[in-house]
């Protein structure tokens, strides 16, 4: 573990970094929607931020059922699927992911479960920015998960 909150907070921002490199280039990836702390241009995100990730893919299960893709970001203590959609990743430095995993319909037509708050769309292959912004703030997972008694 980092021995100081300062690198914690560098190394949130440089694992953010590390995941996008990865994610961009994979075929499957059709759009990432950033919230919390990191997506904000005024730098709030601090030694406490974590990273806080909507992904759009053709393959979801990929994502949700294997450890692999996380491996190619960096080490992981830790992960759990908290919904049948969202993922909660510990990385081996302290750093936490909250993912959320979905596919097209799941954005087009709003599944329960994609509830993202305020943010800004990243990458966009299949053209969702609308889709995914119309979506933003209206629920959260974790109503799901209270109202399931899950997480």
């Amino acid at each position: 573990m980092p021995d100081t909150l300062a690198s914690i907070h560098v190394s949130a921002r440089q694992r953010y970094h590390d995941l996008m490199a990865v994610l961009r280039e994979r075929a499957d990836v059709q759009a990432l929607y950033l919230t919390g702390s990191l997506q904000r241009e005024d730098q709030t995100a601090d030694a406490w931020s974590d990273i806080d990730l909507t992904l759009v893919t053709r393959d979801p299960a990929a994502y949700r059922e294997s450890e692999a893709w996380l491996r190619e970001v960096a080490s992981i203590d830790f992960r759990v699927l908290y919904t049948p959609r969202h993922l909660r990743v510990l990385f081996h430095d302290g750093v936490l992911l909250e993912l959320g995993v979905f596919d097209e319909v799941d954005v087009r037509q709003p599944h329960p479960l994609l509830g993202i708050g305020a943010g800004r769309v990243i990458l966009d292959r299949a053209n969702l920015t609308d889709a995914l912004e119309r979506v933003a703030g209206q629920h959260s997972p974790f109503e799901w998960s209270a109202a399931h008694g899950v997480g």
